[in-house]
C-alpha cells in the first residue's frame, strides 16, 4: 500500500510505509496536514477538501479529478 500527497496537481510527496492502518474504523488515528509524531512536518496553508481512493487510479481519472477540484475552489 501507498499514500501519495498531491498539491495544486503536483506530487509532492509519497510514502510506501503507512503499514496497514484502516483509517475507516472509528477508533483510528489519522493525522491530516501534518505528521502525527509532531515531527514539525506540516502543509502549509487551507485543506479545502480531501479525497481518499482505494486502490490504483489511472491518470485520465486522476487528471479528470484534479480538473474538477481546480474548477470547484476557481484554482
Amino acid at each position: 500500500m501507498s499514500l501519495e500527497l498531491r498539491v495544486n496537481g503536483v506530487q509532492v510527496a509519497m510514502s510506501s510505509q503507512v503499514g496497514s492502518v484502516d483509517v475507516s474504523n472509528a477508533g483510528a488515528h489519522v493525522g491530516i496536514g501534518s505528521y502525527i509524531s509532531n515531527s514539525g512536518q506540516n502543509l502549509d496553508g487551507d485543506i479545502a477538501e480531501m479525497i481518499a481512493i482505494k486502490g490504483p487510479v489511472s491518470q485520465n481519472d486522476l487528471t479528470t479529478l484534479e480538473m474538477t477540484l481546480k474548477s470547484k475552489y476557481s484554482l
